[in-house]
């Protein structure tokens, strides 16, 4: 299939606007799917009439369109990949109003795929059905109670999935320091990889990486100056389908951050700001949705994202309740260090869309807690009593445990070998050595 000049830049305009809108002026994280939006928006211009219709129109389409509905359901399920990304659509109804919903919107309802569900509870329900197409990203979008004027949500549902293309060994992760967004420093896994699609212009240097299927694609663009302002004002050049095309085949060092979070944005301000003002208003006709008077009381878009040594997953679900209203050549070798805050996109290869687009301004620190896994065996904090018993074994001072091994690698190994031969656990101590043990800095003989 292939997507109109005009479309595309449509939507790219749409994301930049979105990441510009949700990530400028504070130090929060953000992850957003414009693809999510622009679908339940797409669903919405069906429910309406008259200004409403024509403004939602012309955020999304610019009136290129006329079948707006058929166009973006090929659009839909030309993206979906049953393995990497779904896009779902639903209509939950309050039970007693269900026969209130006109019988020509849920046929085009259909086209998108899209369920209709009536209940008289809802929350339950729209909860399941989110957690279901999210693949349990996200479990819940609404919580009791509901409000009393509530009639039915529209919602839309993306989850995608994807291993990386080559898979990372041990030998390429690597503990190092992420400076945040507000100057803090973060002890994280940074990913050592070389990829072969390398990104320049004034305002970035990036890559791009390919998922396995190579039908989506990892874009990273870290802002060529460290100041905070400026990474606000690139924000407005962040045309990911023009920086797809401006790709250099060549080799590029690669350091890429392990990161996980959650995002939720308010989605009614910015649909204002883009011309959608009616949809919002109490003059909006919703005649070909329903019978009775209908009016918008939220529009949210939660979203989760997670890039680790496997893959990526990430998830968003958009929605609007409505309520009843009152009326082999040697080449130069380029480095990106995604050390910093930068900008990410997941792109469809193809059409150079991009289904999510986020920031990165902060990395929680890697947490004790969490460390007790295998991967985590280095935040282990040994008691007082301990600390003393490994001085005693080791000739060190106090002063020099407590100061370096929570700093530093070899420590860490020394101490954390120590105190299982302390307790006898011989097969802990060993496991330590044989993944996490770098021969030719720390030798056996510290180790054990």
């Amino acid at each position: 299939m292939e997507l109109g000049i005009l479309f595309k830049k449509n939507y790219s305009d749409f994301a930049r606007k979105a990441l510009e809108t949700f990530a400028s002026g504070n130090d929060k994280n953000v992850v957003f799917s414009p693809f999510s939006v622009v679908m339940l928006l797409a669903i919405l211009a069906d429910a309406t009439e008259g200004e409403a219709r024509k403004e939602i129109l012309n955020v999304i389409a610019r009136g290129i369109y006329k079948d707006l509905t058929g166009t973006l359901a090929d659009i839909q399920n030309f993206l979906t990949d049953a393995k990497t990304f779904m896009s779902s659509n639903a209509l939950c109804v309050k039970k007693s109003l269900e026969n209130s919903i006109v019988p020509e919107f849920l046929e085009k309802l259909s086209r998108y795929g899209g369920e209709l569900f009536a209940t008289e509870g809802c929350t339950r329900e729209i909860n399941e059905w989110v957690n279901e197409k999210t693949k349990g990203m996200i479990e819940k979008i609404v919580a009791e109670p509901m409000d009393p004027r509530f009639m039915a949500i529209l919602m839309n549902a993306v989850a995608f999935e994807a291993k990386w293309c080559t898979p990372y060994q041990k030998s390429n992760i690597k503990k190092e320091i992420f400076t945040n967004a507000d100057g803090c420093k973060s002890t994280v896994y940074m990913l050592k990889s070389t990829e072969n699609n390398y990104i320049e212009d004034d305002f970035f240097t990036g890559f791009v990486k390919p998922y396995e299927g190579k039908k989506y694609s990892f874009m990273a663009l870290l802002p060529k100056n460290e100041s905070m302002e400026f990474f606000d004002k690139s924000l407005q050049y962040t045309n990911f389908i023009t920086l797809l095309r401006s790709v250099e085949r060549c080799d590029v060092n690669v350091s890429m951050p392990e990161f996980k979070y959650s995002c939720e944005n308010g989605l009614i301000d910015f649909c204002k700001e883009l011309g959608m003002k009616t949809v919002f208003s109490h003059d909006v006709d919703f005649s070909p949705f329903s019978v009775l008077p209908i009016e918008i009381s939220e529009m949210i878009q939660k979203a989760f994202i997670e890039v680790n040594r496997k893959g990526t997953k990430a998830a968003a679900a958009t929605f609007v309740i409505m309520s009843v209203g009152a009326s082999p050549v040697q080449r130069e070798i380029k480095v990106v260090k995604l050390d910093r805050p930068f900008i990410y996109a997941i792109i469809h290869n193809e059409t150079g869309i991009p289904v999510f687009v986020g920031t990165v301004k902060h990395i929680e620190k890697i947490s004790s807690e969490k460390r007790k896994n295998k991967e985590t065996i280095w935040d282990y904090k040994p008691t007082e009593e301990e600390i003393k018993k490994i001085c005693e074994q080791l000739d060190l001072t106090e002063k020099t445990i407590i100061t370096e091994s929570r700093d530093n690698d070899e420590y860490r190994l020394a101490c954390l070998c120590k105190l299982f031969i302390e307790r006898k656990k011989y097969r802990e101590r060993d496991r330590i050595i044989d993944e996490f043990c770098d021969k030719q800095k720390i030798p056996f003989d510290t180790a054990y």
